[in-house]
């Protein structure tokens, strides 16, 4: 094979997800153990694959934690019931693992390592590393064959992990382990109503930013050169809606990158998610997002680290709110920020504690409860130290309410 058909490989797996989307007429379906050794601890999932969508099921908490990657978006049961909580980014990449070690290739460059053999399977090997330094810290074994990364090892400044299929079974599997529409969660279905006021006009903010945007409008968000972004965009009309971002360094838009090449998203259906990570080599200070058609949800945020040992995670937050996990042995710190489109107040409840699972049904315990009243442009920090072992935030929004969140637990 040659170095211009690997070089495209690099690039293409650095822009999609493990799964590879983009690579046609591939469609395998299998089954494995998902066996992940990070920190000195070994844990095992097990995933099934078909085709671009894949399930993950763990079995060690005392019960059974299951997450479904559908369509770009993953799912989440409720424990102790059939309902499937929709996942945001930010939840993602602390709650599935095959997102979290995929995010880890988003600021490094890759290359060909040539090719290998594992089990019975014929693998290419690709090599990263980050711009400023040569040295190789994350390699991945990925087989056309299943169409599938089966094998990751991370080994960057003592930090080490590893994550690798074993006991791969091809067989097709059924459509319905991969359905998430029996009963929607109250959190998924009451997401934002498409017929919600938008904007159709020019908005100016800084990163996180968020808003709904129709046709003619446009967010331009301020960002930090020094890190990457993520732009997420959600379509809220029943019919198409389309919309071309444009990336700025100093008040000139950024050409000199194949990043920048395919800057117009379509989504065909409502609710249909896409997004675009742009990392921080690209040095851009402001990202614009036009809507040409339709409606749509838009996202500018930060991109979370992966070695930032801060745990330093900031993203837009609208109604419903959102669950997530901390470090149960840092201190915690949470700052909200009023900002929604559709009133002055942003009201709501925090609700920090610790849980376990009994018996497939995760029993939840508060610590603390604290009311928030926010009006736009006011901001509010919160703080716990470590001796709470607070395991997990829940940010309860008030219908037509959106925040800012900035939450980071340092040592």
């Amino acid at each position: 094979m040659s170095f211009k058909t690997f070089q495209f490989q690099v690039v293409l797996f650095m822009a999609l997800v493990v799964m590879a989307r983009g690579v046609p007429g591939l469609s395998a379906e299998f089954t494995a153990d998902l066996v992940i050794s990070e920190h000195n601890e070994l844990d095992t999932m097990k995933i099934l694959v078909k085709g671009y969508d894949y399930r993950l099921e763990d079995s060690n908490h005392d019960g059974q934690i299951i997450m479904i990657q559908k369509k770009g978006v993953t799912w989440a049961l409720e424990p102790g019931s059939d309902q499937f909580r929709e996942l945001d980014m930010a939840e993602e990449a602390s709650l599935n693992p095959v997102a979290a070690w995929e995010n880890l290739s988003y600021e490094m460059r890759g290359r060909s390592g040539g090719t290998d053999t594992i089990g019975d399977y014929e693998c290419e090997i690709f090599l990263y590393n980050y711009p400023e330094d040569s040295t190789v810290v994350l390699e991945r074994w990925y087989t056309f064959e299943l169409n599938f990364i089966i094998k990751q090892i991370l080994n960057n400044d003592g930090s080490f992990g590893q994550v690798e299929l074993l006991n791969i079974t091809p067989g097709e599997l059924d459509d319905s382990l991969f359905d998430v529409s029996p009963g929607l969660s109250s959190s998924a279905s009451s997401d934002i109503k498409p017929e919600s006021a938008s904007i159709s006009s020019s908005v100016t903010a800084t990163a996180p930013a968020g808003r709904r945007i129709s046709a003619g409008g446009e967010l331009r968000v301020a960002v930090d050169p020094a890190r990457s972004t993520r732009v997420k965009l959600k379509n809220l009309t029943e019919g198409e809606s389309t919309c071309r971002i444009t990336l700025f360094r100093e008040g000139e838009p950024v050409k000199e990158t194949g990043a920048t090449h395919v800057n117009t998203y379509a989504l065909t259906y409502r609710w249909e998610r896409k997004a675009s990570l742009f990392g921080l080599q690209l040095h851009v200070d402001e990202v614009v997002v036009k809507v040409d058609l339709g409606v749509v949800e838009v996202r500018v945020e930060p991109e979370p680290s992966s070695f930032d040992d801060t745990h330093l995670r900031e993203f837009y937050l609208p109604y419903p709110g959102g669950q997530f996990k901390v470090d149960t042995t840092r201190s915690l710190e949470i700052t909200m920020t009023g900002d929604s489109q559709d009133g002055p107040v942003s009201t709501g409840m925090i609700v920090v504690g610790t849980g376990e699972y009994v018996n497939t049904v995760y029993q939840f315990e508060p610590i603390e409860e604290i009311q928030f009243n926010l009006e736009n442009g006011m901001s509010k920090t919160w703080n716990f130290p470590a001796e709470k072992e607070i395991k997990d935030v829940h940010i309860k929004i008030n219908e037509g309410g959106a925040l800012r969140v900035k939450m980071w637990q340092p040592r």
